[in-house]
């Protein structure tokens, strides 16, 4: 299979964790968050698209341990210039979006191992179903909550 975009870089533009310290360890901790994501073409920038996620935790949390915000960003280049401005742009959500949601994931674990509380760690993100590529919606933002 062949991937029509290519990875430029990807970075964390904000990366916030606080250790909660109202959270009580003896206690039930139910750690929610929420998924933000958005796409889109980089403005002259033939093939350039731009994908965000942001991952943060959501007050319905009971005894957090810690509250976060940390946002991916990724560049991905079309490799295929013929697509339409359409189908790349589903492809980048696509393909952006997982590969931020692990390198974030990733982030979140390696920002809380060394705090006071035990380290949290994302679990599995399903994000809801996009159109078949070639019928790209012209919504360019998604929320998704996790547990």
């Amino acid at each position: 299979m062949i991937i029509p975009l290519q990875l430029e870089r990807y970075f964390f533009p904000v990366q916030r964790v606080e250790a909660n310290p109202d959270h009580n360890p003896n206690e039930l901790v139910d750690i929610k968050s929420r998924v933000d994501f958005n796409v889109g073409k980089v403005p002259e920038q033939r093939g350039l698209y731009a994908v965000e996620l942001t991952l943060s935790s959501s007050e319905e949390s009971v005894n957090p341990s810690y509250n976060y915000t940390i946002v991916g960003f990724a560049l991905l280049r079309a490799s295929d210039l013929t697509m339409s401005d359409d189908d790349s742009k589903a492809a980048a959500l696509e393909l952006g979006r997982n590969l931020l949601i692990g390198v974030v994931r990733e982030r979140l674990n390696e920002l809380t191992a060394r705090g006071p509380w035990p380290t949290v760690t994302l679990n599995f993100v399903l994000f809801p179903p996009d159109p078949p590529v070639g019928k790209a919606k012209k919504a360019a933002s998604k929320k998704v909550r996790v547990k």
